[in-house]
């Protein structure tokens, strides 16, 4: 599923973001709560620097993220 969500962004305008909801709709479509299955997969990719997390426009690691974030591919 790692795959799915890293081509899913990699569709994306280089340095794009999107909504972790947008994103769980679109890799993980017709599954109750499918932000629920994606927030460890996120995480995962975060930790071996292959996406990138950011709040209000900066890039923030996992553990510093409260509230809205959007995600976007590591450059």
């Amino acid at each position: 599923m790692t795959a799915d969500i890293l081509q899913e962004l990699s569709t994306l305008k280089r340095g794009s973001t999107i909504c972790p909801g947008e994103l769980s709709q679109r890799v993980l479509p017709g599954v109750q709560d499918p932000l629920r299955l994606l927030r460890p997969l996120l995480h995962a990719l975060e930790q071996e620097h292959k996406i990138r997390l950011l709040q209000k426009g900066v890039v923030r690691p996992w553990r510093k993220i409260r509230g809205p974030f959007r995600v976007r591919l590591s450059d």
